[in-house]
């Protein structure tokens, strides 16, 4: 997990909610595929946005998170999302604890 992550991880108040989805990489967007700019402004402008994350693009693909504090801003905000890509599919999941193990000397 790189130091960036890490820290990142640490400073989010815990426990929180995660929506991890996988976004395709797209012309113009490389990084973002269907989480484009607009969107995270968007997300971080709801009540109760943490943060955002997102992995660099494997074949095509990137995982991106959203942080949250709780179910009921995740709702909110995915109610106010104007447009869902096609196939548009999310995991919500509740990170309670954040620990980091120590590689083996």
């Amino acid at each position: 997990m790189s130091d960036t992550f890490s820290a990142f991880l640490r400073a989010l108040k815990q426990p929180c909610f995660a929506v991890i989805f996988q976004t395709p990489q797209t012309v113009g967007f490389p990084h973002w595929g269907y989480m484009t700019e607009g969107m995270v402004e968007f997300a971080a402008r709801q009540p109760g946005f943490l943060g955002f994350k997102t992995t660099e693009p494997v074949n095509g693909f990137s995982i991106s998170m959203t942080f949250w504090s709780s179910e009921e801003a995740i709702r909110m905000w995915e109610e106010k999302l104007d447009a869902k890509p096609d196939g548009y599919k999310i995991l919500i999941s509740k990170a309670a604890d954040f620990y980091e193990k120590k590689p083996v000397a």
